[in-house]
């Protein structure tokens, strides 16, 4: 087992953006509060050591943040909300932070780079 030297934000959406991805395509898929893809995503940040921290970790990549949520869902960034800054991602996404990140798999990490 090892510990990682990151720390975990996770990122749930809340209903500005489940209403903002279902008015897209109203014959497409749905998105819903408690639906199944309610799950969080884990975005793997700077090491975490106080509840400060934790606000400037989210300050400095709601940005990157905001935009991977947006097109992990719709890839049309003129359908994005043109508003994006620190307070529409607070309103839009809901942030918790685990400040100790453990790997207890056998086999090392594989990485995919996603483009921005």
């Amino acid at each position: 087992m090892f510990v990682v030297n990151r720390s975990a934000l996770l990122v749930k959406r809340k209903k500005p953006y489940i209403d903002w991805a279902n008015a897209l395509d109203e014959d497409g898929p749905r998105l819903s509060l408690d639906g199944p893809m309610k799950d969080s995503t884990v975005y793997l940040v700077d090491e975490i050591g106080y509840e400060r921290d934790v606000e400037e970790v989210v300050k400095k990549h709601y940005a990157i943040i905001f935009e991977q949520e947006l097109v992990a869902w719709h890839l049309v960034e003129k359908d994005w909300p043109q508003k994006r800054d620190l307070k529409t991602f607070e309103d839009w996404f809901e942030v918790g932070a685990h400040s100790m990140v453990l790997d207890i798999c056998d086999y090392s990490f594989e990485f995919e780079e996603l483009a921005a």
